[in-house]
């Protein structure tokens, strides 16, 4: 969990608006319990006593924490993290998005997807910054939409140094809409995870009923 002066440093007018302003009531539910790192995954449920074991639903043979379920090899839970990609890349030219901060976004994205590529060589000193006050953060700090208010910063001073329009919201606008893509990625990604937990995989019998005998068993 985040100290006091990491809370303070998040944008949380994006996070407002990604999670309050453009979510649907439902996913707001599952954003809200995500992000305040209460939602029932299985390395949380088997701490808690109510799962036999914290074995990802997906059955691809790690345990399910909130780091795996961004990651998980799983085939099914790869078409997400490819569209995460192009749905963020596709944000790039309209909002005229400063290209340092297009190589730190990637390289978040990274994180989730190895076949992902950035350069961060030659990152001036508050990108590197902003990268590092990032990390601080959490590795899946973006997926939460928990953003350093430095991006939306140096937006703002990217599109005043060429001459781009940021005299109201344009320097938040694309962060906002980063924020949304990651958290809505979370989303899906539970959303495929819960279809393995409740349906047959791969000819198997659904995850829940094999904890629910593992906790019967004499």
């Amino acid at each position: 969990l985040l100290d006091p002066a990491q809370l303070d440093s998040v944008d949380w007018d994006v996070f407002d608006a990604a999670t309050n302003r453009k979510a649907s009531f439902g996913d707001q539910h599952f954003l809200l319990r995500w992000a305040n790192h209460i939602l029932p995954l299985m390395d949380r449920q088997h701490l808690w006593g109510l799962a036999a074991s914290a074995e990802c639903p997906s059955a691809c043979g790690g345990n399910e924490d909130e780091a795996h379920l961004l990651r998980c090899p799983h085939p099914a839970r790869q078409p997400p993290r490819a569209a995460l990609y192009q749905s963020l890349t596709a944000t790039f030219r309209p909002h005229h998005a400063d290209p340092w901060l297009r190589q730190i976004l990637l390289s978040f994205l990274a994180l989730f997807d190895p076949s992902i590529t950035y350069n961060l060589n030659a990152l001036t000193a508050p990108y590197r910054r902003l990268l590092d006050l990032q990390t601080a953060l959490g590795a899946e700090s973006l997926a939460y939409g928990h953003f350093h208010q430095s991006w939306v910063s140096l937006q703002q001073n990217y599109l005043s140094s060429q001459g781009h329009p940021c005299d109201r919201r344009q320097a938040k606008t694309p962060v906002t809409k980063w924020a949304q893509l990651f958290q809505k990625t979370a989303r899906e990604q539970w959303a495929v995870r819960n279809g393995h937990l409740h349906d047959t995989l791969d000819d198997q019998n659904p995850h829940a009923e094999t904890l629910l005998r593992l906790t019967v068993k004499p």
